[in-house]
Parts: structure tokens; C-alpha cells; sequence
């Protein structure tokens, strides 16, 4: 909300107060900054409440407001300054800072508003007027308000009944000329017609001569706009108004807008001046060089290209129409998996067939498809393949060779290397070498192909790759044991990373994993209560690792260079070691400092944070001497936080005794 923390408590006691009033008490244990209502008949009474809330009884966020603004001065012929002050209860000041907001927002659609004795009135070209009203309408029902259509309609006075009419001609639509849309898209396109109808009230027509390439490109939306005619929606809109001059115009603006809004939330009505294949080849493209990237394969790739076919679409209209639709989950993607939306441009650039360039909103769509494919892909379906390629004199031939490669196993990591380097030093992490000149390197099996790789050599290289992954049966059994139980806590995309990063470490170090059938010591063998400890605060992050260890360190499990590594490596990749909200797991090599198989826990009462939305309460030092004796522990740790109430157990345990019966 863009608020101070002391304006952040004066809300959440003013919630608790109207909570009282309408007889929904929030939890009472927990602390006067939070408020928290369970599901079930009190969350459902609730959502009843908002979904009937006046616009004259909500207390309005300042987006909310400005966006509340630009609905009016598209609705309205003048908007007083009064009569916001007297709406939202705000001060002339307040006032008049939303409306330097509100004019930021109008001016990246080429709008604008006039100010005179009679209030503000907005000035600009009408189909630009009418891009702001599919963008605002579109901002209220997905990104204010998803799923939550009633209470947007209600708050922002949208004529309901003009919406329900509407959005019953779209579903006779759908019956009668297969012209389906989902439920947001639908909502969307009617609060948008009643905007445009109350412009049109106004006497704001627009005709075929105001509407870019309509005689170009109108032809691609006539079946749409001939639908929009028959069951009755262009005669809707235009209400009591008759006006054959501007009937086209409108209905061409109605077809876009309903398009537009369609291809956004995921359904193909689109019938574009690009040929499909152009679309399918630039798709498979970028979902290949994005596995390579990402270092795993999709399961359901025939699906991913499909969606990422239909985000190209909609970028394309996005270009060529001008409208812009808001997506619930770009904010949320921009916020959380800007890693995501970077390795997304890494794989649009330089693609031949793609129109223009794209920008980083274009992007985050296409980020959303990934993201998608990730959380369908419930394990990680490949090992990366390391090959070196070696050239001897020309460098030439190993970029030649590099792609072919390339091309052959998306998800691999190709690099090259001069014959007359040191190649023994590529021997711990290369699976294989392929070269056009017969060498030999201990280690590391070698594979001498044509410049221009033949079918013959293709399959020689598909083997040997599928051989040495498949090689350690124990290794890939780890790998997948490791995925199966670190879904619950760390992130799909962090998972794969954390896997590479032990791939890689494996590999230099020839770790071997033993799945043998001796017992393995268990937590209530390593968290014993000695090795426990409870504090109220800590000063920072590190001051809790270092406490944490510090039971380790005095009966000489670990030494005190282990818990300096432990620091560092959060330092350099980030707090990875946060599994979920309030747990964190640090850890670091065997060889920075470990003598034996250990662990102990620190719970600090007040939360340690290590970014701005990342912290930890019960902080898990693990020290493991190998690849596999800690594993029985981490799958006991596992189910013991697999409950949604364990951490609140674990939080209300304030002795050292409670902590370690919870472990038992």
C-alpha cells in the first residue's frame, strides 16, 4: 500500500474495529500487527459482506482511488474536485496529488484532462479514450478485484444490469457460434461496453475514419463483429442512440476490445494477418532455448507451445490494435521471478521471425507460460549434459559444432575449448568431449565427429550422453528423493538451481551416493537437547547462524570456519536457506569444516529477516561429513513441517524440553 508502518498499524486496529462491529473476531493469539481468519463460515461471512460493500462505506487505497478517478472522467463529462474530496474523505491536497497520478496514467495513452470552473474533463482522441477503458476496466476485475466480480461492480458503480444483460448475449454466443470466452474476459469486455456506451450518452461518437488501419485490418475481426451485431451487443451499447453514421466504428472497437481481452486471458479467437506456422516456429524457439537456459525439460511441451503460441498473438495485437489488457499475475511475476522474466528475454533475442522487438511488459506474458510449464513439471525430468567441444586450429568449426550440438540436445551446456588449452582442468565437470581431430584425455570418454555432424554421429553422441547420465543409479535416485522432499519448501525454479549447484559439486569432488541398508542416525539422534537453544533476538542473520552452530562447535561436530561458510554462501547466492516463511535450513560443504554428522536448532522468538519479505524464527544447522548420512533426517524434518500447524507448534514450545518432545 505505499504506507509508513505507523500508518500500517492505525489500519490494522481500525480493521479489528469493523471486524467487531460486524461480529468477526479475528484470532485473539495473534499480535496487534496481524489479523488472520480461518476458512469456514466466518472467512465465507465475510467475503459476503465486502462483495455488498458501497462505494460510500469503503475506505479506498490511493491506487484504487486513482483508478476510481479515471472511471469517472471517462463516465462523466466534468469530475469536480469536491466531489472526489466529499467521496473518498480526502483533503484538497490529496486531492490534487491523485490527480498528478491520474495524469501520469492518462498520458502513456496519448490522454489528457482540461481543468475549468466546471471540474476536470478528459481530452483526447476517442479510440485512445476507448484503449484507457478497456485497460482500467481490465485493472478493476483482474488485478483489483479477481474473481471477486460483485464487489468490483458494487464499489466502482458499474450498472450491473446493463453487465448481466450483456454477459448473457456473450453466453448465448458462446451456444450458438462456439465464440467462448472465460468468465474474467467476459466481465471485463461488459464493464467496458458500459463505459463506452455512457460515452456515446455524452455524445462522443467514433467513426471508421478515427480508428488506426480499420480499413486495413477490419476484415480479420468480421466474423467477430458480426456476432457482436447479430446477438445484439453493438445494439446495446448504442442503447436509445441512433447513429448508422458511427455503427462500424464502434462495432470494429467492440471486436478489438473483446479480442484483445480474449487472447489475454487464454482464449484463441484471434484470426491474425500472420501466418500460424510463423507463430509456431518462433514458439518452439523460445521454449527450447528457455529449457536450455533453465537447465530442465518441460513435461507437457506440446502445451507450453501452444500457450506461448497464443501469447505471441496477443502480442501482435497488442502492437497493432494498441490496447492493453491487465494480467492478475504480472505484478506478482514482476515481483517475485524477475530471474524468470530475465532468462525469458534471453530467449527472444535474436529470434528472426519475431515481429519487432519485445518489451519487457511482452515478456513478463510470455514469463507467465514458463512459470506455468515449471509448476506442471513436478520434478525435474533432466540431468543438464556438460560437452566440451575442442577445436585445434580454426575456432570457426567449434561455433559450427557448438550449434549443431545445440540444436541436438536443447537442454544441454555446450562450451568450447582450444586443443591447446589446459583440458584436464574440464575433466571434473564435462561428460563428454567431441572434437573433429582424435585426442584422448584420462577421465573423460572423447567422440571424433565430422565438421557437419552426420545421422551416424548424432546417435554416438545421444548414447553416450544417455549412458553417462543413467551411469549412477544411486546418484539419480538421490537426486529425485532430494526433488520429492524439498517441493513443500523450496521453489520449483531455486530447487533446480540447488541441483545444479550439487550436479556440479558431485561431479569435482567424485562424491559417490550409497543407498545401503545399514541404520542411518535420525534427528532424534542428532537434535539432542544440548544442541538447542532459545534467545529472544539477535542483532542480524548472521548473528543466528553463528549461534545456531555454536552448540556444533563445542562438542567439536563442526569447525568454526563451517559456520563462517554457512554466512558466506548466503552472502554470495542469496537466503536460499529460507525453506518456508519462519524456517531456515543453513548449511555449506563437508570440507569447509566438518568433522561428524551433526545438527542443532536455534529458535529466536522475534523474526530475523534477511531480505524485506524473507525471514526465519527456527533456524536448522545441518553439518553432513558425506552425500547421503543426512539424509534420513532431513526426510524426518520433512514430515515433521509437512502440517500447516507445526510451525505455530514449534513457535509456542518456549522451552528447550518442548522443542525436543516435538521433535520425538
Amino acid at each position: 500500500m505505499d504506507i509508513s508502518k505507523s500508518a500500517a498499524y492505525l489500519l490494522i486496529q481500525n480493521c479489528q474495529v469493523w471486524l467487531n462491529e460486524k461480529q468477526l473476531e479475528e484470532n485473539p493469539a495473534q499480535q496487534r500487527r496481524e489479523i488472520f481468519i480461518g476458512k469456514g463460515e466466518l472467512k465465507q461471512k465475510l467475503k459476503t459482506i465486502l462483495s455488498e460493500a458501497s462505494c460510500e462505506e469503503f475506505d479506498f487505497s490511493p491506487r484504487e482511488r486513482r483508478i476510481y478517478i479515471i472511471v469517472l472522467l471517462i463516465r462523466e463529462k466534468h469530475v469536480q474536485t469536491h466531489e472526489i474530496m466529499e467521496r473518498f474523505r480526502i483533503s484538497r491536497n490529496t486531492c490534487i496529488l491523485d490527480f498528478a497520478g491520474v495524469n501520469r496514467i492518462l498520458n502513456t495513452f496519448r490522454v489528457g484532462y482540461t481543468a475549468g470552473n466546471h471540474g476536470y474533463a478528459l481530452m483526447g482522441e476517442e479510440y485512445d479514450i476507448y484503449r484507457l477503458s478497456l485497460w482500467v476496466t481490465s485493472k478493476i476485475f483482474s488485478e483489483l478485484y479477481p474473481k471477486n466480480y460483485e464487489m468490483a461492480m458494487s464499489l466502482f458503480e458499474f450498472p450491473k444490469k446493463d453487465i448481466e444483460k450483456i454477459y448473457q448475449m456473450l453466453g448465448n454466443a458462446a451456444r450458438q457460434f462456439e465464440l467462448f470466452a472465460s468468465r474474467e474476459a467476459m466481465y471485463t469486455f461488459c464493464a467496458c461496453c458500459t463505459l463506452v456506451s455512457g460515452r456515446l450518452r455524452l455524445g462522443h461518437w467514433i467513426s471508421e475514419e478515427m480508428i488506426p488501419g480499420y480499413y486495413q485490418m477490419s476484415t480479420h475481426n468480421y466474423r467477430v463483429r458480426n456476432i457482436l451485431f447479430q446477438i445484439g451487443v453493438v445494439g446495446a451499447v448504442l442503447g436509445k442512440q441512433e447513429a448508422d453514421e458511427g455503427r462500424q466504428g464502434l462495432a470494429e472497437c467492440l471486436a478489438r476490445m473483446f479480442v484483445c481481452v480474449c487472447e489475454e486471458t487464454g482464449d484463441d479467437l484471434a484470426s491474425v494477418p500472420v501466418k500460424e506456422e510463423n507463430f509456431v516456429n518462433d514458439a518452439v524457439q523460445i521454449v527450447q532455448r528457455f529449457e536450455m537456459y533453465i537447465g530442465m525439460l518441460f513435461e507437457h511441451k506440446e502445451e507450453l507451445k501452444k500457450n506461448v503460441t497464443l501469447s505471441l498473438k496477443c502480442i501482435l495485437l497488442r502492437k497493432k490494435y494498441g490496447f492493453r489488457v491487465c494480467n492478475s499475475l504480472a505484478r506478482e511475476v514482476k515481483k517475485h521471478y524477475i530471474h524468470i522474466i530475465r532468462l525469458t528475454q534471453k530467449s527472444v533475442e535474436g529470434i528472426p521471425g519475431l515481429l519487432g522487438s519485445l518489451t519487457e511488459e511482452d515478456c513478463v506474458l510470455l514469463s507467465i507460460n514458463f512459470l506455468g510449464g515449471m509448476l506442471k513439471t513436478r520434478r525435474v525430468t533432466v540431468h543438464t549434459p556438460h560437452i566440451l567441444v575442442v577445436y585445434g586450429g580454426n575456432s570457426d568449426i567449434s561455433v559450427l559444432l557448438q550449434g549443431q550440438i545445440q540444436n541436438l540436445l536443447p537442454g544441454a551446456r555446450v562450451l568450447t575449448a582450444s586443443l591447446f588449452q589446459d583440458l584436464i582442468r574440464f575433466s571434473e565437470y564435462m561428460d563428454i568431449i567431441v572434437s573433429t581431430i582424435p585426442i584422448e584425455i584420462q577421465g573423460i570418454p572423447v567422440i571424433v565427429v565430422n565438421t557437419f555432424l552426420t545421422d551416424y554421429d548424432k546417435d554416438r553422441i545421444k548414447k553416450m550422453i544417455e549412458h553417462k547420465i543413467s551411469g549412477d543409479e544411486d546418484l539419480l535416485r538421490f537426486f529425485k528423493d532430494f526433488a520429492r522432499m524439498s517441493e513443500e519448501f523450496i521453489r520449483l525454479e531455486d530447487r533446480i538451481y540447488l541441483r545444479h549447484k550439487m550436479e556440479e559439486y558431485f561431479k569435482i569432488n567424485r562424491v559417490k551416493i550409497n543407498y545401503g541398508t545399514e541404520r542411518r542416525q535420525g534427528l532424534k539422534d542428532l537434535l539432542t537437547e544440548n544442541r538447542i537453544r532459545i534467545v529472544d533476538s539477535v542483532t542480524d542473520w548472521q548473528e543466528a547462524v553463528r549461534m545456531a552452530a555454536k552448540p556444533l562447535e563445542e562438542d567439536q561436530s563442526i569447525d568454526p570456519a563451517y559456520t563462517e561458510a554457512m554466512i558466506l554462501s548466503v552472502v554470495n547466492l542469496g537466503p536460499y536457506i529460507v525453506l518456508s516463511p519462519g524456517i531456515a535450513l543453513p548449511q555449506a560443504r563437508p570440507e569447509a569444516g566438518v568433522r561428524t554428522l551433526s545438527m542443532s536448532l536455534l529458535k529466536v522468538k522475534k523474526r530475523v529477516y534477511f531480505t524485506k519479505e524473507k525471514y526465519a524464527n527456527l533456524f536448522f544447522v545441518l553439518a553432513s561429513a558425506d552425500g547421503s548420512s543426512h539424509l534420513e533426517a532431513l526426510r524426518e524434518l520433512s514430515a515433521i513441517f509437512s502440517g500447516e500447524a507445526a510451525y505455530d507448534r514449534f513457535m509456542k514450545a518456549d522451552t528447550v524440553e518442548k522443542l525436543h518432545q516435538l521433535i520425538l
